[in-house]
């Protein structure tokens, strides 16, 4: 797939396949995470924080396929 069009479904998916690691990736390892809403961009920082993460939470509900 050639293009991100975060209005299409089958886009977002494929898109997303960018996530997967065959091993573990320590915490630490991560600098930032895309959300889909407020709400689970307040639970992330909290947990990030509890964890002594530094992470950028970004919010783009277009990114994640609806059910």
């Amino acid at each position: 797939m050639n293009r991100r069009d975060y209005h299409d479904e089958h886009s977002k998916r494929v898109c997303m396949a960018e996530c997967l690691s065959p091993q573990a990736v320590e915490p630490n390892r991560f600098y930032m995470v895309f959300v889909g809403s407020d709400e689970t961009k307040q639970a992330v920082e909290k947990a990030a924080q509890e964890s002594g993460l530094s992470l950028d939470v970004v919010v783009n509900s277009n990114m994640f396929v609806t059910q």
